[in-house]
């Protein structure tokens, strides 16, 4: 298509678009927005701030830690509520029917005896009562008459109504990696209570651990028959600790004095017989022996003798 112009020259498409295009009537282009200009102290400010976003680290949000529940200072709070002591576990064993035979009421049983037995030799301790507890059966504080205000050691106890055995101590050792927080590290004091004494290999066990281990002899009436523990032990606070054999009137059936003498033995501490909660009707003697941490009942029994 052509079109003629006042000159009578032909004019083709092309030339009418761009005569149209330069009259503003043509298609438009979209116009890009404009740019503030920027001064050269902007542009500097700008630069700084992006070489310190570079090399100063990224902000971390710190995650917020889980409040832990405060322990009571000398035990873990109550994990059961059926029972708490040995006299709340036999009212909870006979109202329930317990199977007096049973594993469970055995060893319950005798964790319970032990907290009772060793509460006389200033112990403060507590049941754990879980089923992962990774060997630990009672935990607390023992305090030791040094000085005039005691000194508390963390305490870890794993009760064994049987005979002992050396994988029985390195059970205990690995109770330290599981231990609830503030019974762990090296100045936490783990004991092994058994109903029979402790065999060489145990001893041995226990002399050659890195840990503050010691192992106790208490039978199911609350008898303590001996006590041994390590040098580490004594590092942490047991170095004036000792044993003592004590004996005391057996009564007979109907109550009187007079049917033989029992012994066992008592803890001394410096050369000085030391039982808090000892009371004193009843006993004839007390034969201090040497403070030496590792004797066996049987030598205790013959130095006595």
């Amino acid at each position: 298509m052509q079109v003629i112009n006042d000159e009578g020259k032909a004019r083709g498409l092309s030339d009418i678009q761009a005569s149209l295009e330069a009259l503003g009537y043509g298609q438009r282009r979209r116009s890009r927005g404009k740019r503030k200009p920027t001064s050269d102290a902007t542009t500097e400010s700008t630069t700084l701030e992006e070489a310190l976003r570079a090399t100063s680290p990224p902000k971390t949000i710190p995650r917020r830690k889980k409040q832990l529940e405060e322990l009571p200072p000398r035990l873990l709070p109550p994990i059961s509520q059926k029972h708490h002591d040995l006299a709340s576990f036999l009212a909870y064993a006979d109202r329930t029917a317990m199977n007096t035979t049973s594993t469970v009421y055995r060893g319950t049983h005798f964790e319970y005896t032990v907290a009772d037995t060793l509460r006389t030799f200033s112990f403060t301790l507590h049941r754990t009562g879980r089923s992962n507890d990774l060997g630990i059966d009672l935990v607390g504080h023992w305090t030791l008459p040094v000085q005039e205000h005691g000194r508390t050691i963390p305490v870890l106890i794993q009760c064994k109504a049987a005979k002992t055995t050396p994988a029985m101590v390195r059970e205990l050792e690995g109770a330290y990696v599981g231990a609830p927080a503030g019974w762990r590290g090296d100045g936490v004091l783990g004991v092994l209570v058994s109903t029979q004494a402790a065999t060489k290999g145990v001893s041995a066990a226990i002399q050659r651990s890195r840990w503050p281990l010691g192992m106790m002899q208490i039978t199911r009436e609350g008898e303590m028959k001996q006590f041994i523990w390590n040098a580490v032990a004594a590092q942490i606070g047991l170095d004036g600790l000792g044993v003592a054999v004590r004996y005391a009137s057996k009564p007979s059936e109907d109550g009187e004095s007079g049917a033989g003498v029992e012994q066992s033995i008592s803890l001394t501490w410096i050369g000085k017989p030391w039982r808090p909660a000892e009371e004193k009707a009843g006993i004839d003697e007390i034969t201090v022996v040497d403070t030496l941490s590792m004797i066996p009942t049987e030598q205790v029994q013959q130095a006595a003798a």
